[in-house]
Formats: C-alpha cells, structure tokens, sequence
C-alpha cells in the first residue's frame, strides 16, 4: 500500500477529530493523573512544552476544541501541582499553584457559549479536584504559604463551579 500526502493528512484529520472533537467522559481525578507528569516543571522542556501549547491554541478554530483542549491542560496542570507537592519541590508551589487555578479560570470562560450539558461536566471535573486537593494542601503545615496556594485553587474552583452554574 503507497502511502500518499492525501492518506498522511486523512489520518491527521481523524486523529484530531477523535482526540479534541470527542472528549472522554473519566472522573477527573484518576489514576492517570495522580502519575508524574511526562515532563517535569522547572526544566527547559517544561518551558517549550508551554510554548508549543500556545501556538498550538491558536489552530483551535472551534470553540467545543478549546473547550476540549483546555480541559486537558487543567488535567496536567492538576498532574504537575500533585508532583510538586508529592515531592516537596516548595520552589515551585506557587507557579504551579497559579498555573492550575488560571487554566480552571480560562476554561471556565470557554464555556460562556457552550450548552448546559458541558458546563456541567466542567462543574464535576471541579468539584472533583476541590475534593481531592484537601489531601495535597494537608501536606504542609496549616497556614503556611504553600498550605495557602492550594486553599486558593480550592476557593477558585468553588467560586468558578458558581458562576458556571449560574450561567
């Protein structure tokens, strides 16, 4: 079988229908996400990761694909936050900590346009981190600063659950 451009560029396509069009229906907090992160934050990689998830971004034409896409970004900022704290890298806390809360805040304004049936799935994927975050912000002392970053990510993602469904 010759492979064609024509065939190489039908398989993209699909590809990326299927991982950005049909999002998979898990409990936020699995397995998968409780794993180190493929690439570690702090490191040079971890950098042009993030740089590549910008450009990235910019291709999304569809409003349901950045909805998808972010949606994947607070999974693995949420994987990156629990390494962190699994490994009391402190040094990091806080940019992990703003990263995490900002991407729930970016898909939150996503779903402005978006049906009732994805705002409430975005409403379970955070009540399902608020949920599981007490255990990592009960890894430091009560009140410290880090104590404090991830009680912001729980305030955060209460006050984002609100608004989405009062919208």
């Amino acid at each position: 079988m010759k492979i064609t451009d024509k065939s190489v560029k039908f398989f993209i396509l699909v590809f990326l229908t299927l991982t950005l069009v049909f999002p998979q229906m898990t409990k936020a907090v699995d397995e998968n996400l409780l794993q180190p992160p493929k690439i570690i934050p702090g490191t040079f990689k971890f950098k042009l990761e993030r740089a590549w998830e910008k450009v990235y971004l910019s291709f999304l034409f569809s409003n349901k694909w950045r909805v998808n896409y972010h949606s994947k970004l607070l999974d693995k900022r949420f994987s990156e936050l629990n390494y962190i704290v699994n490994n009391k890298d402190v040094s990091l806390m806080e940019d992990a900590s703003n990263r995490f809360s900002y991407e729930a805040g970016v898909l939150e304004e996503t779903l402005e346009f978006e049906d009732a049936k994805e705002r409430s799935g975005t409403i379970l994927k955070f009540t399902d981190y608020s949920e599981y975050l007490p255990k990592l912000r009960d890894e430091f002392p009560a009140n410290s600063s880090n104590w404090l970053f991830i009680q912001q990510n729980i305030d955060t993602l209460n006050i984002l659950s609100g608004t989405l469904k009062n919208q």
